[in-house]
């Protein structure tokens, strides 16, 4: 990536934003800190709902650009929202596995 950071915009505020300029690609996220798992409603209306509204309400807009989607939630996922997700390229993060990842030997 070479830029990366939020999105504040009149409509929609996105927590993560990636921009590879070059190559035309662009990593939307969103961050859930609550202490319940995050659902499969949440992660569809995060998907078919924030997604959408950020490429519209954003000034460079997502046209012509490969764009993928992550969730990082504190208390993890349902086993329904991570199917959901697998099923759709959704990438999720919890921070049992980023502790796993930070952990592990090369």
């Amino acid at each position: 990536m070479e830029e990366v950071g939020s999105y504040w915009g009149r409509q929609v505020q996105m927590d993560v934003v990636g921009l590879h300029w070059r190559e035309r690609r662009l990593v939307l996220g969103e961050c859930g800190w609550t202490r319940r798992r995050v659902s499969r409603a949440l992660l569809s209306a995060f998907i078919r709902e924030t997604v959408p509204a950020l490429l519209r309400d954003w000034p460079q807009g997502g046209e012509g650009r490969q764009v993928r989607t992550c969730y990082f939630a504190r208390a993890g996922f349902t086993p329904a929202a991570r199917a959901w997700a697998a099923a759709r390229g959704v990438t999720l993060v919890d921070p049992t596995q980023v502790d796993r990842e930070l952990t592990e030997q090369p």
